[in-house]
């Protein structure tokens, strides 16, 4: 299926929106407040039990050990994004229920399995050493892929409480299994594996008995089932190809200054970077709940051409991503320093330009997220691996041109650069995207 062929009439989308909502129960839209308070109460505990791992990797082990940690997760996330074809989003969007859930998740376990392999392979080549980290990062990022698409359900059935459910049982397990794991035998390997069958008995025990429920409702459509039809999956794949494309982009821009401080560096310096760069992960958090609790309501207006609407919800979205990215930036500035030595180690708080630089890119990543979300809400698919390919490109010229002469303070900048590309080009694909039709 090619974006001009989900290209609808308002009015016709509207009633199989509405005719699809009826038949499973969805009447009535839940109030947005009630599903970002959901959203963002689960994401903040999740984000903080991670957080809480990274904290307790830096007391608990070395530099080194971290540095690893952050390679595994640059080496597995670019990758397992690219397999996961941005399926939550788009099943999310779904309004006129083009696909059956049954369809996402059998192109989502073919995909993950292909990824693994995949993962397996650049890990063993980029660092041997580290390479049984980076597959023990990435089974747990398998897991969670898993859960991913069963959360595409909930989303487009705009149950983020589910969801949020979820993430409060995961994170605080996590936390414990993995800084128990570290302290018994201090292996990060055998961390991450505790990591990962967490996850799994969270799949199994809570994500797919509550997705199994809520499909239930859809009468014969309800079956927990992956279908492996093979033309339906491959219009599914067309379809979900350039979105599966941009997330592969977006992680592989945001993780190409690890890459460089890794190689040029060393894991010590990657190390040291990637407890700055968790900070960020505390507005991203914030961002990513507001994002998915509004996407099916902006799906919804635009696909029954209530532009007024869209754009308001937009410009909300923007203001809360403005603000937080003030507020991460003038914290970095007055208490950077003792922070990252309070929080982590004294050897970690040396670098105050670098964790100033880190924290403004991600106040602009925070803006790049929204209108990310409102650019696949709207089907304005096919722009956006091209501009995610042209920064990227813009990255490794600036990885390439800054790491190494300038270590961490050349990967900021690097970021940072980046993040304000990443604004201008999304702006630009959504102000000049033809506006008629959904």
């Amino acid at each position: 299926m090619s974006v001009t062929d989900i290209r609808r009439t308002g009015k016709a989308v509207s009633r199989r929106a509405a005719a699809a909502r009826a038949q499973t129960g969805t009447t009535t839209a839940v109030p947005l407040g009630r599903n970002f308070a959901w959203t963002f109460l689960g994401n903040c505990v999740y984000a903080g039990c991670q957080w809480g791992m990274v904290i307790a990797l830096a007391k608990l082990g070395t530099v080194e050990m971290l540095g690893q940690f952050a390679l595994g997760l640059a080496v597995s996330a670019p990758v397992m994004l690219l397999a996961s074809l941005h399926l939550r989003g788009l099943q999310a969007t779904d309004v006129a229920r083009e696909f059956a859930f049954a369809d996402y998740l059998g192109l989502r376990l073919a995909s993950t399995a292909a990824a693994l392999g995949v993962i397996a392979l650049i890990g063993w080549v980029v660092s041997p050493r580290s390479a049984p980290v980076v597959l023990a990062v990435g089974l747990s990022k398998a897991v969670e892929s898993l859960s991913d698409v069963i959360f595409g359900l909930f989303q487009q059935r705009e149950r983020m409480d589910r969801v949020a459910r979820s993430a409060m049982l995961k994170g605080p397990l996590s936390l414990v299994a993995f800084t128990a794991a570290l302290a018994a035998g201090g292996s990060l390997v055998g961390a991450v594996l505790a990591l990962a069958a967490v996850w799994t008995a969270v799949l199994v025990g809570y994500d797919l008995p509550a997705a199994r429920r809520e499909l239930a409702r859809a009468g014969r459509h309800g079956r927990l089932v992956p279908r492996f039809h093979p033309p339906t999956l491959r219009r599914l794949f067309r379809l979900a190809a350039p979105l599966g494309v941009v997330m592969f982009l977006l992680s592989l821009q945001s993780n190409l200054p690890r890459f460089f401080l890794g190689w040029y560096w060393g894991e010590r310096e990657l190390g040291i970077f990637a407890a700055m760069a968790w900070f960020v992960a505390i507005g991203t958090q914030v961002m990513t709940a507001l994002g998915q609790s509004a996407s099916p309501r902006l799906a919804r207006h635009w696909a029954e051409g209530d532009r007024a609407a869209f754009h308001r919800l937009v410009r909300r979205l923007l203001a809360v991503g403005a603000a937080a990215g003030t507020l991460g930036v003038a914290t970095a500035a007055v208490f950077g320093r003792p922070l990252l030595g309070a929080l982590y180690r004294p050897e970690y708080a040396g670098h105050p330009a670098v964790f100033v630089c880190v924290m403004g890119a991600g106040g602009l990543l925070y803006l790049n997220s929204v209108l990310g979300f409102a650019a696949t809400a709207s089907r304005r698919i096919a722009g956006q691996p091209v501009v995610l390919g042209a920064c990227v490109t813009l990255s490794l010229a600036a990885c390439a041109a800054l790491v190494p002469p300038w270590g961490m303070l050349g990967g900021a900048l690097a970021m940072l650069a980046t993040a304000a590309a990443l604004v201008v080009g999304y702006g630009v694909l959504l102000v000049r995207s033809p506006r008629k039709g959904p």
